[in-house]
């Protein structure tokens, strides 16, 4: 009786180690496929941190770009004002001589009248 018992336990415990092996397998799939879903949330998440990467990339690229090429602007800009500045420095220039050309030829005359004058002056003694 005694090893008909044990017989019985024993078969028990195989069906109980039977049922929970089943679950183990159960869990085991379950895990497996949250796993997989990890794994491919990761790759997809990898995917859109390349991308943005790249982005970055391209980003650093095209503002270095617009640097360059802002100061290549500015220094035209400047460029460009000096020599509209020493255009009019020069017309200035210009009008000023010629003011002066102007008063010396109007001073010079009047030398040449006071000149004669003089000799007047000297001739009628």
């Amino acid at each position: 009786v005694a090893i008909v018992t044990d017989i019985n336990e024993l078969k028990k415990d195989a069906k109980t180690a039977e049922e929970d092996l089943v679950k183990a397998i159960a869990t085991e799939k379950d895990l497996q496929k949250a796993k997989s879903e990890v794994d491919q949330k990761i790759k997809t998440a990898e995917v859109a941190l390349n991308a943005l990467r790249d982005a970055g990339k391209k980003a650093d690229t095209v503002l270095k770009n617009a640097v360059t090429e802002r100061e290549k602007l500015a220094r035209k800009a400047q460029a460009m004002k000096d020599v509209v500045e020493n255009h009019e420095a020069m017309e200035k220039r210009k009008r000023d001589i010629s003011e002066l050309e102007k008063r010396a030829s109007a001073l010079q005359k009047q030398a040449d009248d006071l000149r004669k004058q003089a000799d007047k002056i000297k001739k009628g003694k």
